[in-house]
């Protein structure tokens, strides 16, 4: 059972955010429950879990990270979307990453990086305002790094886990279809390759 601050950690969903999600091909409809958790709570999803496989390491990548830190937008990580490659980042109840890296490592950067700490406040300010609590400054208390997330219903995609994962990887590919940027070759390669997922 995993402990607070770990991936997996079971955390209360946000009363009344039961929602449905489309991919933006519209080949699926999902529903998601929004969510807090720790950012220390969230993985970078293995395999077909993850499409990007490599976006985190290579200087260009490193390089749009901070370019999206500078010009940071909270409402586009907190307000709803109607597709799942926008909004809050969508993850499997395990904590994995399955839509919105890039969102996450931006926020990451805002965290960790003091050269984005007006952006990170402007974040958490938003964030709190929209999910505020009568007589409580802080509606998240012990979270210091607080993420917005959505939490896929996976018990909607049948009761044995090879279903899941069949779905999962589906919604995965559907949900990364590249835009602006296509995936390098060292990608389309990590892309075949089976990595460890936890649904």
């Amino acid at each position: 059972k995993a402990k607070e601050g770990e991936p997996g950690f079971k955390r209360k969903a946000i009363p009344k955010t039961n929602r449905e999600v489309i991919t933006p091909d519209s080949s699926m409809k999902v529903g998601t429950t929004f969510k807090i958790v720790e950012l220390s709570e969230l993985l970078q999803g293995e395999g077909e879990f993850q499409n990007r496989k490599d976006r985190q390491t290579s200087q260009q990548a490193i390089d749009k990270i901070r370019e999206r830190a500078v010009l940071f937008d909270p409402a586009q990580v907190i307000e709803p979307a109607r597709t799942s490659d926008s909004g809050p980042p969508i993850v499997l109840p395990s904590g994995v990453i399955i839509s919105g890296y890039g969102r996450v490592l931006t926020i990451k950067e805002l965290y960790e990086n003091p050269e984005y700490e007006k952006q990170r406040d402007t974040y958490l300010e938003t964030l709190f305002a929209k999910y505020k609590k009568p007589g409580l400054a802080n509606p998240f208390p012990g979270i210091k790094q607080p993420v917005l997330v959505q939490q896929l219903n996976v018990s909607k995609f049948g009761k044995e886990d090879a279903a899941q994962e069949k779905k999962i990887i589906k919604f995965v590919k559907a949900s990364n279809i590249q835009k602006a940027d296509a995936m390098s070759a060292s990608e389309k390669a990590a892309n075949d390759v089976k990595g460890t997922k936890k649904i």
